[in-house]
């Protein structure tokens, strides 16, 4: 069954689906605009954002993270979130020594960030603790929300 098969059907077992759970399917499943095998953040694909344009983003942020990472001493780790491609990743590594994390929900971007950091340093989940920075670019929009809530009536 379609993904739009699939939703159809959910609605019409449970009524209607809040606008958050809407937006998670429609991104995150495995037939959803970011769960499949497309990476879509890249000239070829359906967006770019600014680090895809110019590694001069990532350059310039990594003056502020090595100044946190003498700030912060060991252990130091960088975490970007909604990592993508890496290409804002990237050039911040050429910059600055420190263990990498990436963490991505998609299993296209996820290939491509195994083509630079080990399998191990590229998540589906942050992990429970971090010492360091993390950089999450671009990420609040790709967040499935509710985008009202009533309280108290």
């Amino acid at each position: 069954m379609t993904l739009l098969g699939r939703i159809v059907t959910q609605i019409r077992a449970d009524g209607p689906l809040p606008f958050e759970r809407f937006m998670e399917i429609s991104l995150y499943d495995s037939e959803g605009f970011f769960g499949g095998e497309t990476l879509r953040s890249e000239k070829a694909g359906d967006f770019l954002t600014s680090p895809e344009v110019s590694p001069l983003f990532g350059e310039i942020l990594a003056i502020y993270v090595e100044r946190e990472h003498e700030r912060i001493g060991e252990p130091f780790q960088v975490v970007e979130v909604g990592a993508g491609s890496g290409s804002l990743l990237r050039p911040l590594l050429d910059t600055v020594d420190a263990d990498a994390l990436a963490v991505e929900a998609s299993p296209a971007a996820r290939r491509v960030l195994r083509a630079f950091l080990p399998d191990d340093h590229v998540l589906t989940d942050l992990p429970d603790s971090i010492r360091g920075v993390v950089i999450a670019n671009e990420l609040i929009d790709n967040l499935p929300m509710a985008i009202a809530q009533l309280v108290d009536g």
